[in-house]
């Protein structure tokens, strides 16, 4: 995976894009876009490590790409690691 839209996750069934944003998702994956899930609530408490967990390694190209892995060096009085949500409804 080289580049991927992240939409957030549907806070009650976490391995969906949220309902808000489905179609718009369904649509990217139509046209080729690889798609990432971002938990919003979790990035709300300052969990960075359980926000990006469903994000692939690889996704975003070399920089982005290890959003994972730097959530897991990060506290949660950290600075947020910088990334962006498709949609931005």
């Amino acid at each position: 995976m080289t580049a991927a839209l992240l939409y957030p996750c549907d806070p009650l069934a976490p391995r969906r894009v949220d309902a808000h944003f489905r179609a718009e998702a369904a649509e990217a994956r139509a046209l080729g876009a690889d798609v990432a899930l971002l938990d919003h609530d979790a990035l709300l408490r300052g969990d960075v490590a359980e926000a990006v967990r469903r994000i692939p390694a690889g996704a975003g190209g070399a920089g982005a790409g290890n959003l994972p892995a730097m959530a897991g060096q990060r506290s949660a009085r950290a600075a947020p690691v910088p990334f962006s949500v498709a949609g931005g409804r």
